[in-house]
């Protein structure tokens, strides 16, 4: 048998605030756990993390460049 809950986030809050404290340390404590983002246990350097980042394809350097090209070519116009 299973029985679902709708629960809203503010009746949450209210059910904690109502709890000993030794429990909400225990909830704070499961919840700081949780939180611990990921990256501070990793021991990646800056330069792995540069490497392991997204990569512009040549397709999109070659677009980028046209695309320069067409902003030179607009700015001096505009400083004439």
């Amino acid at each position: 048998m299973e029985l679902k809950l709708n629960i809203g986030l503010n009746q949450i809050i209210g059910l904690i605030r109502e709890l000993p404290y030794n429990d909400k340390l225990m909830i704070k404590h499961q919840l700081d756990n949780d939180l611990i983002p990921k990256f501070k246990n990793s021991s990646l350097t800056l330069n792995q993390l540069l490497l392991a980042g997204p990569v512009m394809t040549e397709e999109g350097y070659n677009n980028y460049r046209e695309l320069r090209k067409q902003f030179n070519k607009w700015t001096k116009k505009l400083s004439v």
